[in-house]
């Protein structure tokens, strides 16, 4: 589903414009710096859950080893 199916999806199920549901959705969801409510909490350090939906949270992974596919 692409951000304008949901946002349709969103302004016909609440009954509101399609453009205040994309408003809503960028809200919730935006990876801009200060923007989206969860990326907001994910940069404070902070887990986010959506009861029913998921668990968002950040970790730390260690480097790889990067590998040249042309030259092995």
């Amino acid at each position: 589903m692409t951000k304008d199916e949901f946002a349709e999806k969103l302004a016909n199920k609440v009954d509101i414009s399609k453009a205040k549901a994309h408003e809503a959705i960028d809200a919730i969801f935006s990876t801009e710096p200060g923007q989206g409510i969860i990326g907001v909490e994910l940069d404070a350090g902070r887990n986010f859950t959506i009861t029913g939906f998921g668990t968002f949270y950040t970790r730390s992974r260690a480097a790889r080893q990067g590998r040249n596919p042309k030259t092995g």
